[in-house]
């Protein structure tokens, strides 16, 4: 496929140019005539182009941030929104209260980052959110399952007085949504697709 504006030859399906960064139009060349690429050098002051599937990536960015509602239509075509949703409402889980009980009529509670287990849930955490923005399902699978067994762990050592609090449902939610976004796209992977908001 070739840039209508510049000539450069780009991958089948590009959005954009990967060598000026235009909106690519299928061109073909005329009949029994073929395009002859001529590099040309990067003007003053101006980045090379990037190239292949990073380059084509930044091409992308740069021309989301140009358009209305572009950077979040860049977001939502590249990343595995759904694990990475789930890894932030896991991390946000660690901040209302865990568990909370009631003493002489007062409800009072615990958020899990007061606790040593806070610590690695908000670390692990944080693995899984960039493990989901690099695309790597296991990795993020591994995460909710070591956040999700802390907090089952947590809740058996309780005493049955306590109530579970808002903190743990959001931890248990976003450990469930992680690992389904994270199987959905091994299983899309598989098949040689990408999610359904994937370009």
């Amino acid at each position: 496929m070739f840039c209508s504006q510049c000539g450069a030859q780009n991958n089948d399906g590009a959005s954009f140019c990967v060598a000026c960064g235009a909106p690519m139009k299928k061109v073909t060349p005329p009949q029994g005539q073929q395009f002859t690429q001529i590099p040309t050098p990067p003007q003053y002051g101006q980045q090379p182009q990037q190239s292949g599937s990073f380059g084509e990536m930044i091409n992308d960015l740069k021309m989301s941030l140009t358009t209305p509602g572009g950077l979040i239509a860049f977001i939502l075509s590249r990343f595995n929104v759904i694990a990475i949703g789930g890894a932030l409402l896991m991390f946000i889980g660690l901040f209302p209260n865990f568990v909370s009980a009631s003493v002489y009529g007062l409800k009072i509670g615990a958020a899990l980052i007061k606790g040593g287990d806070g610590v690695i849930v908000l670390i692990v955490s944080l693995i899984c959110i960039c493990a989901g923005l690099l695309g790597m399902h296991k990795t993020t699978i591994a995460c909710a399952a070591v956040n999700l067994l802390i907090i089952f762990i947590d809740i058996a050592d309780i005493s049955g007085s306590l109530d579970v609090g808002a903190g743990f449902v959001l931890i248990l939610l976003g450990g469930l949504a992680t690992i389904a976004g994270s199987v959905m796209g091994i299983m899309y992977a598989k098949q040689g697709k990408k999610l359904p908001l994937q370009k």
